[in-house]
């Protein structure tokens, strides 16, 4: 499974269709079903950073969050190209699943009040990988705990189960009871510590990673930087006004990463009804959606983008702009220029930005578009220059950025 075959490549194409559990969104007031992300260990293959695994959210969908622990450990298909190394290509980029561990509940609707089982499966180390296998479990319990949050009253229990004896000496010292929040009537708890060391830091792009404190060891070829795809999480009034902005890293063998911001994305674990597939596009740019064209190219001194479209969803267009924005990430000395054109009626959408700053009308011989400059502050990731009128950025403590729509004041 860890090498391209037509299985891999068939398993890619069921998972078409979109769908934490950092939260869960319903999808209605009647029903606990929901859309939400939960966290992976993501395998960079060769270009892997040996200092620290990423904890990358994917979209899925469940009821009451039964059956979803068991994703953190399920193949994660690279939709965008092939991770390359010396001995072949890699498809799968959960670094938990190449490394053979994986996430059992003893009761997926009983976690996490019943214990969770972490199998090592007899499988050898991927040799392209710089982590050792006690890196990668602790990885993928601190996906476990971020996703159930244990505390004293009610902690989560981990057994450890090997399929070969060798592995049960590194192995079992990952057993025993976790908690990482307070009960609700509780004082503040010490979370429980991962053997193997390691602390979680959140990054610019509000992307999680398990740090590796002492190792100095670089990967061979820096890692490309993931893009932000933003993914409307369907369920009901309230969160049909929220995105969040999920990561997706692109394989060594896509030209440029860039380009599949405007492409579709398609990963989605359906944990409530897999039989279904009339599930949204996970990149909510295509939500609705006529027809897009688009290109992005890289300069000396700018960026620049061009998206043309027919019908579309403003709130899904502005939602598309700030993860453009903040996956260009541009600097003054390299500032990002988005062009907007449409090839009906000018769009509502257009004489917001104008009235918000930072856009202007460019006339061509044949068209006219809309033209916006954006840099952002290399340190607080906030907008400098240019703005997006719309939709609200919302940056959280833990889990992807998100997106939403300001509520209107009274009169407006």
């Amino acid at each position: 499974m860890r090498h391209t075959s037509a299985a891999f490549a068939a398993f890619a194409a069921i998972l078409g269709g979109l769908t934490l559990s950092l939260s869960l969104i319903p999808r209605a007031d009647a029903t606990n079903v929901g859309m939400g992300v939960i966290e992976q260990p993501v395998n960079l293959g060769a270009r892997s950073d040996p200092a620290a695994i990423p904890l990358g959210p994917v979209a899925m969908e469940s009821n009451y969050n039964y059956g979803i622990h068991d994703i953190i450990t399920s193949p994660r298909p690279c939709l965008h190209g092939a991770m390359e190394w010396k001995g072949g290509t890699e498809l799968d980029q959960n670094l938990a699943h190449v490394f053979g561990i994986a996430v059992e509940p003893e009761d997926t609707t009983q976690v996490p009040y019943l214990p969770v089982v972490l199998r090592v499966k007899s499988r050898p180390v991927p040799a392209y990988s710089p982590y050792t296998r006690e890196q990668v479990m602790a990885a993928t319990l601190h996906c476990l705990l971020r996703s159930t949050n244990p505390t004293p009253k009610y902690p989560l229990k981990i057994k450890i189960v090997t399929d070969d004896p060798a592995d049960k000496s590194w192995a079992e010292k990952f057993a025993g009871d976790y908690v990482n929040r307070p009960d609700t009537e509780g004082q503040p708890v010490e979370p429980t510590p991962v053997p193997g060391g390691g602390r979680i830091e959140t990054d610019a792009m509000g992307i999680a990673r398990l740090v590796f404190p002492g190792v100095t060891k670089t990967a061979a070829t820096p890692s490309r930087p993931p893009v932000l795809v933003p993914t409307r999480l369907h369920g009901g009034a309230e969160s049909d006004r929220d995105w969040m902005l999920l990561p997706v890293w692109a394989g060594d063998t896509f030209e440029n990463p860039l380009d599949l911001l405007g492409q579709r994305h398609r990963l989605y674990y359906d944990r409530f009804n897999p039989a279904t597939f009339a599930s949204p596009d996970g990149n909510a740019l295509f939500e609705g959606s006529s027809w897009l064209t688009w290109s992005i190219r890289e300069a000396p001194g700018e960026t620049t983008a061009h998206l043309t479209f027919g019908t579309i969803d403003p709130e899904n267009l502005a939602a598309f702009l700030h993860a453009v924005v903040l996956s260009v990430r541009p600097v003054a000395e390299k500032p990002l220029i988005i062009r907007l054109m449409s090839s009906g009626d000018t769009p509502d959408y257009f004489q917001q930005c104008l009235d918000a700053g930072g856009w202007k009308i460019e006339k061509n011989p044949n068209n006219e578009s809309l033209a916006g400059t954006f840099i952002l502050d290399p340190k607080t990731n906030e907008l400098v220059k240019g703005s997006i009128p719309g939709v609200t950025l919302v940056r959280g403590s833990e889990g992807p950025m998100r997106l939403t729509v300001p509520e209107k004041k009274d009169g407006e």
